[in-house]
């Protein structure tokens, strides 16, 4: 394995984490709630995530999809959302390499996705009928 694709393996994972906080912003900023506390609950019932479920990806899967909880489903959006950041990252790395405009990019990869969502699921639709 090269050391670029190592290391957009690494971005990659750390792209994951950031996908993770992404899904945070893209709920609770619309929605003007803090993006810092309190940590991350599930929408439905409002209890704390436990530790071990709150890693991106892995979490979702070991619960099923489903709060540990209340056992109500939990959106495939937010692996999807974590998911396609890790590999955005992941991606942009192998195109950018180790530049001074790897960091730009991500930046600008992480607010385009999250402004995408919440455009996504705030923005009104026109109505037929």
């Amino acid at each position: 394995m090269t050391p670029l694709v190592l290391l957009a393996a690494l971005v990659g994972v750390f792209g994951l984490a950031i996908g993770s906080f992404l899904n945070v912003v893209v709920y609770r900023v619309p929605r003007g709630e803090s993006v810092v506390h309190p940590g991350s609950h599930c929408p439905r019932c409002d209890t704390a995530i436990r530790s071990r479920h709150n890693v991106p990806v892995l979490g979702w899967l070991m619960l099923r999809g489903r709060c540990a909880t209340c056992r109500l489903p939990i959106s495939a959006r937010y692996p999807l959302v974590e998911g396609g950041t890790g590999l955005l990252f992941f991606g942009s790395t192998l195109l950018a390499g180790v530049t001074p405009v790897l960091p730009a990019l991500l930046v600008v990869c992480a607010f385009g996705l999250s402004l995408g969502l919440m455009a996504f699921d705030h923005v009104r639709r026109p109505t037929t009928g």
